[in-house]
């Protein structure tokens, strides 16, 4: 559901110091709130779901708890008039951002995203239920 769909990044749940989904290339930190609702084991294979407007250009939103600011080149950009989709890969998965136009970068170009993580979702790799 939804246009563009959800972003759906595969991943493994670490519990070091806080709790992350180890992504390969980055360690998304997951919200207080759903770390403490988990009951699943460090190690566990789990899908990370970011909806396209909860990842934007890092500093463009009023500061808020539970972001996460990381960069990744930019892939594609798809002007769709009031916003802008922007594409980039993080371990091997194709993403997607939703950008202010004004906030959007040449092909090639690295992008600091900054991504509101208490609106993360997670769900069980094996079995595709929301944890």
């Amino acid at each position: 559901m939804g246009s563009p769909p959800m972003n759906m990044l595969p991943g493994k749940l670490v519990r070091d110091g806080g709790t992350f989904v180890d992504a390969g290339e980055l360690h998304f930190p997951l919200s207080k709130d759903l770390a403490d609702r988990l009951s699943i084991e460090d190690g566990h294979e789990v899908v990370l779901g970011l909806r396209p407007e909860t990842i934007f250009a890092a500093g463009s939103e009023l500061p808020g708890p539970d972001r996460f600011i990381f960069e990744r080149p930019v892939e594609a950009v798809e002007p769709t008039g009031p916003e802008t989709m922007l594409v980039f890969t993080v371990a091997e998965t194709e993403m997607i951002a939703r950008v202010r136009p004004q906030d959007e970068a040449p092909v090639g170009a690295p992008f600091r995203f900054e991504v509101e993580m208490g609106k993360a979702k997670l769900f069980d790799k094996a079995t595709g239920v929301q944890l």
